[in-house]
């Protein structure tokens, strides 16, 4: 506990208290407060038992709050933004939100960028323009009307930033009450391929159906299945609605605010391709890209249904996993077409309806209890659509109680979207309300954090196709476990016996990496006569009598993680090359930290030989096995280096 409390640790936040004698404080193991010497430091279950130790909660990291699940911070964001959205004119700009707020600028950006990806400026103008259309399918009051009763001093500014958020003028929009039909005004720089490719990357979708430049998706409108069709041409989009019954009055203006998050119209590119322009460095990701948006799954559980099921398995298997959750939850609209599933739906199955359907019992269990959650109200889940007033994933975790199972936050999808790992989660295992926050931004200047992950990408590479919508077909390995001087190694090969993976697994390390390969949806078979020449040529190695290998390989990773690994093999028996030597030898010598990155991810040990790759000083540096076995595997070749 001691050294967790060093780290600050925030992953042991409501595992116990830290209580500092000399001060008469206690803390949460996160706490930046300068760090006590450990002898004048004693450990408390829970905030009682501190208090009854004489001891008093810290101003700075407020650890009574976090256990009573309150967080200050959030309930202004969640206050500030209810008001927003219910009297939008009562604000003039940033510098009411600061007044009522009582916060500095720079620290009401720093909440708005965390809770909502966009600026305070941003959200008024959303919370404006959201209120005009509630006001026009309403009321009959005339459009000026409408503009100065949301805050607009001027028509003109009112009318651009109506359509620049909505897609269409406000005379359109009011249009959208009763209609079937409606047409969407697309920016200049729309880039259409990239949306539809991506939005139809699954051929067999039972929900979306993409041909050309059309798409069609089942939708739920005011609760009545429907589907709705996209026409996408120059500069707009022409959408209708069909459904097998009635349909709401406001169905039309569900439609809109559906395909606006589905071809991402919702957030404008245009903000972050300047900060790209302001860097040299960063300038190379928007080159040929300029336009590109992100489309949104517009239905939240939706959303955390993909989350879900597409955890640890290839994209192809996942898409089978939620067509067989579609056909049992989802509600026939037309043309064969299914709305996505519900939580209502998905709350009424049991984990034995799941299983037969090739869902892992743990992935059974979180979907469905997810689903029970928010069918219950008690995840605080935003409302379609994501207007103002819903709750933030953040302060629905910390209210929702133990085992709650709460959503990624907003920056996630576009951070495992570029390749980078999510900044907010909620740890596996975590304590009652705990949640796992991506690092504070530095203040309206930007985020450094972000920041830093974006001048990584250049050194990623280009990273793979997002989809095989031809490979549905369910992978079979076959494995061995063998002894080596390194330890029992688990050999995998695929159909074809090319070998995809070998494994150092020493004590029971060799089940679970077989039952993750079943949570990925892999057939996994024990059958030592498929690996009989890898074990062959391992042994031969091994003994000495054997330099290279003449085997069939297919180890799965981004072009740049395989020509790592080819220039991997190019290294003869018995010598070694730094990280920057490799990053040299394949055409990119600025990239050997991503080198060293595409070395330890390297599925196919000793075969494909990262262990003949060390530091530039001459150091083993980090191996998959473990620094012994990368020292006997050297040893083996004639290089002896300390470890």
């Amino acid at each position: 506990m001691i050294d967790r409390m060093l780290a600050s640790d925030p992953a042991y936040n409501g595992r116990f208290l830290i209580g500092v004698l000399t001060t008469g404080i206690y803390c949460l193991p996160s706490c930046r407060a300068r760090k006590p010497k450990p002898e004048n430091v004693r450990f408390f279950d829970n905030p009682e038992a501190a208090l009854r130790a004489g001891l008093r909660p810290c101003k700075r990291c407020r650890p009574d709050d976090f256990y009573q699940r309150y967080d200050p911070d959030q309930e202004i964001v969640e206050t500030l933004t209810e008001r927003m959205r219910r009297d939008p004119a009562a604000f003039a700009g940033s510098e009411d939100l600061e007044r009522v707020s009582g916060l500095g600028s720079s620290k009401l950006h720093e909440l708005f960028r965390l809770h909502f990806h966009a600026t305070p400026a941003q959200m008024l103008a959303r919370a404006r323009v959201e209120a005009a259309q509630r006001l026009l399918l309403t009321t009959d009051r005339p459009v000026a009307d409408v503009a100065f009763e949301v805050g607009y001093e001027g028509l003109s500014t009112f009318n651009e930033n109506f359509r620049r958020l909505a897609a269409m003028t406000p005379a359109a929009y009011r249009r959208l009450l009763g209609a079937a039909e409606f047409r969407l005004t697309l920016p200049h720089s729309y880039s259409t391929a990239p949306a539809l490719e991506y939005l139809g990357r699954d051929a067999g979708s039972l929900t979306m159906r993409v041909r050309g430049k059309s798409l069609a998706t089942g939708v739920r409108l005011g609760g009545a299945p429907a589907v709705l069709r996209a026409e996408i041409g120059s500069g707009a989009v022409r959408a209708s609605i069909e459904a097998p019954g009635p349909l709401p009055a406001d169905a039309a203006a569900r439609a809109h605010a559906h395909l606006l998050r589905l071809l991402g119209l919702h957030r404008d590119p245009a903000p972050f391709e300047r900060k790209m322009e302001a860097s040299p460095q960063l300038t190379s990701l928007i080159e040929g890209r300029r336009g590109l948006r992100i489309p949104q799954v517009p239905d939240p559980f939706d959303a955390l249904a993909w989350v879900i099921v597409g955890q640890q398995i290839t994209l192809s298997f996942a898409f089978t996993l939620r067509e067989r959750l579609v056909r049992r939850t989802g509600t026939p609209a037309s043309s064969g077409l299914y709305t996505p599933p519900n939580a209502e739906a998905v709350a009424n199955l049991e984990v034995e309806d799941l299983v037969p359907e090739q869902f892992s019992r743990r992935k059974a269990e979180y979907l469905i209890g997810a689903a029970r959650l928010i069918a219950s109200g008690g995840a605080g889940a935003r409302p379609p659509g994501g207007r103002l007033g819903g709750a933030h994933g953040i302060g629905a975790a910390r209210r929702a109680g133990p085992g709650a199972v709460v959503g990624p936050l907003p920056d996630d999808a576009l951070l495992r979207l570029r390749g980078l790992p999510p900044g907010g989660r909620r740890r596996a295992r975590a304590g009652a309300g705990e949640v796992l926050r991506p690092p504070r931004p530095a203040g309206p200047g930007g985020d450094p954090g972000a920041d830093a992950g974006l001048r990584s990408l250049p050194e990623l590479g280009h990273l793979p196709p997002l989809a095989n919508p031809e490979g549905l077909k369910t992978m079979t390995y076959y494995t061995t476990t063998m002894d080596s001087p390194c330890g029992p190694l688990l050999c995998v090969v695929d159909e074809t016996d090319a070998v995809v993976r070998i494994e150092f697994s020493k004590g029971r390390e060799s089940q679970k990496i077989t039952d993750q390969m079943r949570d990925e949806g892999i057939e996994v078979f024990e059958d030592p006569g498929r690996t009989t020449e890898l074990r062959r040529q391992l042994a031969e190695y091994f003994a000495g009598e054997r330099r290279d290998f003449d085997l069939r390989l297919a180890p799965e990773g981004t072009p740049f993680e395989r020509s790592v690994w080819d220039e991997l093999r190019k290294i003869p028996f018995g010598e070694t090359r730094s990280y920057g030597e490799i990053a040299q030898a394949i055409g990119r010598p600025g990239a050997a930290r991503a080198v060293g990155r595409a070395n330890g991810a390297n599925p196919i040990p000793i075969v494909v030989p990262c262990h003949r790759v060390i530091g530039s000083d001459g150091s083993l540096t980090g191996f998959g096995g473990g620094l012994e076995a990368k020292s006997r595997l050297l040893e083996i070749e004639g290089r002896r280096l300390p470890f």
